[in-house]
């Protein structure tokens, strides 16, 4: 399915995770996903600017991608993909695209 992203500009990533997936559809560096540090599967979704040395916090506008960890992600123009990964519940072999919209 696709969803649509956009942005709200913060000054650190939205939380503090591991397992996560990035990927680089601009010059910044897209997070998606990863562990919380109660070990939960996570699908926020945030951008690093290196440039500006920013976090920026991204929502969504319709479903976004179910919570995981230990997935690839990988960008195609302004489309990323997300597949792969764990929940709670086990490995998934789904997969996933939003367009990011920033």
């Amino acid at each position: 399915g696709g969803s649509c992203l956009t942005s709200s500009v913060s000054s650190s990533s939205s939380a503090a995770r591991s397992a996560s997936g990035g990927e680089t559809p601009r010059p910044v560096l897209l997070l998606f996903g990863g562990s919380t540090r109660n070990y939960c599967p996570s699908n926020l979704t945030d951008i690093f600017d290196p440039r500006r040395r920013t976090w920026t916090a991204l929502t969504t506008l319709g479903t976004p991608p179910s919570p995981r960890s230990e997935h690839t992600a990988c960008a195609v123009g302004s489309l990323v993909f997300i597949f792969g990964g764990s929940d709670l519940q086990g490995s998934l072999q789904s997969g996933n695209s939003y367009s990011v919209c920033v």
